[in-house]
């Protein structure tokens, strides 16, 4: 079993050109890269990027804990991933070159579509179109009225994403 040693980690903020989700504000948001050492691995990288709307522990609580080598399920998983990575680079791979790199799907605001959109995402060989709903769900609903026969006819799936938005009802 190879253990930790030691973490490190680096602070940033990004700021999103858009709405990110039904959620969120559209504000700056903070996370850290974290640099995890290995015994006989070495150095492995990943991110730690809380979204407290949805549940996670807020960052500064994150690095607290990690810093007492205390996990929770996002840093858990984010020294998972710096793993995953210590692996590939011992092996001198890249851990892209393990991935299904398919276009899988693109994320646009629904509002910002038009057929000629979704006839160039069909064109760019995309199957889904992920769509942030939530905000305003009779817009939306009569988004996928106006659109579906299109989407139908290009094999286009939609993947709505509600950020956990919605009651049981709705």
């Amino acid at each position: 079993m190879t253990r930790l040693k030691q973490i490190a980690f680096s602070l940033y903020k990004l700021t999103p050109k858009m709405v990110l989700n039904a959620q969120s504000q559209n504000k700056p948001r903070v996370g850290a890269l974290l640099r995890a050492e290995f015994e006989n691995l070495g150095v492995g990288y990943a991110d730690c990027h809380p979204w407290e709307e949805l549940g996670d522990v807020p960052l500064a609580s994150q690095i607290k804990l990690l810093s007492q080598y205390h996990l929770t399920p996002l840093t858990g998983k984010s020294l998972f991933f710096a793993k995953i990575d210590a692996l590939a680079r011992v092996e001198n791979k890249s851990v892209f070159s393990r991935a299904n790199n398919s276009k899988n799907h693109i994320i646009i605001p629904y509002e910002n579509i038009t057929t000629s959109e979704i006839l160039k995402i069909k064109s760019h060989g995309f199957q889904f179109i992920k769509l942030k709903f939530g905000k305003n769900i009779n817009l939306e609903i009569e988004f996928i009225k106006q659109y579906y026969s299109l989407l139908k006819e290009n094999n286009l799936l939609l993947r709505l994403d509600f950020n956990s938005s919605l009651n049981r009802n709705e």
